[in-house]
């Protein structure tokens, strides 16, 4: 991927594959954890680089997921980071049976400045530049994270970030992972195929909480999720559920807890009429 030299200038650089170990590197703080493993903030000894380092649970599972994360990585490599927003990766390795993904370090997430401002909603002048950017990430990939590069120098200048539930469409295998709940599309959680239109459903969500300063789809289950979404979208199509009934209902909230013993909740700030 693009790297800048000490000297500030930029070159096109492939994801490299290290055997250096983690003790290159000085821990500085730690950053975040999440299903695949946690990522810290470290010093490249001996430079003035400051990266994020992104360690893999020792697990098998996690390995496999990493080992498609390094390689879309590496395919991405061959492309302009700043050009199409996404992170630039410099190298991956092995310390103590943990797969190192050593990433550009960026300022703040999306979530993180929005709460920082107390969920204020963003004029459409900044959502669009946010837009802009996203769509033109989803030329070369499928996103999960959005992080604001410096907010302080370059106002809503974003990339995107977190490959590690990404895979090549022609490869995906459907499973709740994919996508967050708020951000999970219909088919997601209906457990059908899908394609990459995904990746806009999540995007529109993202966008519609921009908007609103609140998320559009804030389901406590999956079950509150599709209810959520079938009151304003409507219900899905006979063709998406290739259902064998002429007529189906979505169960009620009572229904749906004499079931299952999970009582369903009203998360929404604000409901909305179907369109």
């Amino acid at each position: 991927m693009a790297c800048k030299s000490c000297c500030g200038n930029q070159r096109e650089e492939k994801l490299s594959n290290s055997a250096f170990p983690l003790t290159r590197y000085e821990v500085l703080e730690f950053l975040g954890r999440g299903t695949f493993g946690q990522v810290v903030k470290c010093w490249k000894k001996g430079t003035n680089e400051i990266v994020a380092i992104k360690i893999l649970k020792n697990h098998p599972s996690y390995a496999r997921q990493g080992q498609i994360e390094v390689s879309i990585l590496s395919r991405l490599s061959q492309e302009s980071a700043d050009e199409f927003n996404f992170v630039r990766a410099y190298e991956c390795f092995q310390h103590r049976s943990h797969t190192c993904l050593v990433f550009e370090m960026l300022e703040q997430n999306l979530y993180d400045f929005l709460k920082q401002n107390k969920f204020s909603p963003l004029p459409l002048k900044y959502i669009r530049p946010i837009l802009q950017q996203v769509l033109t990430a989803l030329l070369k990939l499928k996103p999960e994270n959005i992080m604001l590069v410096e907010p302080a120098r370059q106002p809503y200048r974003v990339k995107v970030i977190d490959f590690g539930s990404a895979s090549h469409v022609s490869k995906a295998v459907c499973n709740t992972y994919l996508q967050s709940r708020y951000y999970r599309a219909p088919e997601i959680i209906l457990g059908l195929a899908f394609c990459e239109a995904i990746d806009m459903w999540s995007l529109g969500c993202v966008v519609a909480e921009l908007f609103l300063g609140w998320p559009l789809y804030p389901g406590s289950s999956e079950y509150d999720q599709i209810r959520y979404i079938s009151q304003t979208q409507g219900l899905p199509t006979e063709h998406m559920l290739n259902s064998t009934h002429p007529f189906w209902r979505l169960k009620t909230p009572e229904e749906h807890e004499l079931e299952t013993g999970i009582k369903s909740k009203e998360a929404r700030k604000s409901t909305y009429q179907q369109i």
